[in-house]
């Protein structure tokens, strides 16, 4: 995963999340505080800290879809896949309870996956 090439502002993650406007300054605010994002004049990035976060975690990605999992197979996830596939737009935020500050800012971040552009 490399690092977003070109800045998303709050108008392009609030469009491309479905946030709320409050909902989505809460979550760029700690991803922020806690150094996983940085924001800039023409918008918001995701930090080498960041990368690194997310690169600890197993991935799956295929078809447009990226799984972002762990405590679990990697053959469940495919099975996953499978069923999501044939879905349009969602998101899904799935977890244990935690009280890992790791697991907080990584259950934020998979609700702004714009952050994380591939492209």
């Amino acid at each position: 995963m490399e690092l977003t090439k070109k800045p998303k502002s709050f108008s392009e993650l609030k469009k491309d999340t479905g946030l709320t406007d409050g909902g989505l300054y809460k979550a760029l605010q700690s991803l922020e505080k806690n150094g996983y994002i940085t924001k800039t004049d023409l918008g918001y990035l995701i930090t080498t800290k960041g990368i690194k976060i997310i690169e600890e975690k197993k991935m799956f990605t295929q078809g447009g879809i990226t799984i972002i999992y762990e405590g679990i197979s990697e053959e469940k996830v495919k099975e996953i896949y499978k069923i999501l596939s044939n879905e349009n737009n969602f998101y899904i935020h799935a977890f244990r309870e935690s009280d890992h500050e790791l697991d907080k800012i990584l259950s934020l971040s998979i609700l702004i996956p714009e952050l994380f552009d591939n492209k």
